[in-house]
């Protein structure tokens, strides 16, 4: 999820009185920050325990809302929003930068009712207090967040050159959170889809996936394509239910041949051929080792050689859709003979390997997507021969 509300993290200082409270709020903070949400939102419910009443409640509620947001429960943010006393919250010794309250309040009630699509509500928030949530608060990242905001707000009301020159200008600015970053990067994409340029993507992505090498180049696996919707809507139950499959915008089925034949040797060796203009003997003779050997081993073997091929394509489409920055979640969770029923593979001598679904990461209701990336240190895992 990419957190486009705004929580008291760096103007703390600001808005919290003694060392030892600066320094929870702080800790509280670093939770979402790093990807911690739950650990964030029980931090934050018992300080709303400590403290029952008064300003400094109004503004726990207000960070609280930060946090639902964050793990997609966008109703219950708008309750924790709604019950925040304005008046209270900006009547602290803070209360000379009301600017600052009611830009952060606004700000998130306004990106929060995008997130849970009540768009009406949206537009209505947006006319009654557009004046508040001008980016002059004198508080860099708050401004950036609302700006942010404000390019959301434009995007959805199909103001997409605006909002993509608002979002591109808000990338170049220094030190982004990585939070908003990803948020910025998001909507683009979204804008990219919209204008056609995610085909542009998605077309390299499977010519990476075309060019990967193979065993004596004979490229035993194909690519099957899937964006209709009702088609990704049966192979969902087949998956286990698994959301991306039609959350994503496009479904990649890597499905490899169920065996090796002479004919189809032959029409890669035919093809080499062609493609290069000729051929010669020590090419041939190769050509003859593997007729002598592939067909005499077992459907079953071939198969399994055939899927190892097909997972060199999918590493290169995978990293080809990180450059493209799409994101891709390669899974093997799904009942293969299912699959190949539901999309006829049996009849063309392929059986699915591995499913990938693709498509411009969430805005809203990620959690996982901003946690830190795990894996063993370099020296656990590589090992050198020297």
């Amino acid at each position: 999820m990419f957190l486009e509300v705004f929580f008291v993290a760096a103007a703390g200082w600001l808005l919290f009185g003694s060392l030892e409270t600066q320094s929870r709020v702080q800790r509280i903070n670093r939770a979402l920050e790093e990807g911690r949400p739950y650990d964030f939102l029980r931090d934050i419910d018992q300080e709303l325990e400590r403290r029952p009443s008064g300003p400094l409640f109004e503004l726990l509620k207000l960070n609280r809302s930060a946090g639902l947001v964050y793990i997609g429960e966008f109703d219950e943010a708008l309750v924790a929003l709604r019950s925040v006393d304005r008046k209270k919250l900006s009547s602290g010794w803070w209360g000379r930068h009301q600017k600052f309250t009611d830009a952060l309040y606004y700000n998130n009630l306004l990106y929060t009712l995008l997130c849970a699509k009540r768009y009406q509500e949206a537009v209505e928030v947006w006319s009654e207090s557009a004046e508040k949530i001008v980016p002059r608060t004198n508080h860099p990242l708050l401004d950036h967040c609302l700006k942010g905001t404000a390019a959301t707000y434009q995007y959805h009301c199909g103001d997409l050159p605006i909002a993509r020159e608002t979002l591109e200008r808000l990338l170049q600015e220094a030190n982004i959170p990585r939070l908003y970053k990803a948020h910025r990067l998001y909507y683009l994409g979204r804008i990219d889809l919209f204008e056609g340029r995610f085909e542009q993507a998605m077309e390299r992505i499977e010519e990476a996936a075309r060019l990967a090498p193979t065993s004596s180049g004979l490229q035993p696996f194909e690519i099957i394509v899937v964006t209709n919707t009702a088609v990704r809507e049966q192979i969902k139950p087949k998956a286990w239910g698994q959301a991306q499959i039609t959350d994503g915008s496009h479904l990649l089925v890597f499905a490899a041949w169920d065996n090796y034949t002479a004919e189809r040797i032959n029409m890669m060796f035919d093809l080499t051929n062609a493609q290069r203009g000729g051929t010669n003997e020590g090419w041939e003779n190769y050509r003859q080792s593997l007729l002598k050997n592939y067909p005499a081993r077992t459907p079953e073997v071939n198969y399994e050689h055939a899927a190892r091929q097909a997972y060199i394509g999918l590493g290169a489409a995978l990293i080809a859709a990180a450059f493209e920055e799409v994101d891709a979640t390669p899974m093997e969770g799904f009942d293969p003979k299912a699959v190949d029923e539901i999309l006829g593979l049996s009849a063309r001598g392929l059986r699915s390997v591995v499913i990938v679904p693709l498509g411009y990461r969430a805005a809203e209701g990620d959690w996982l997507a901003n946690l830190k990336k795990v894996r063993r240190p370099t020296a656990q895992f590589v090992t050198e021969v020297k």
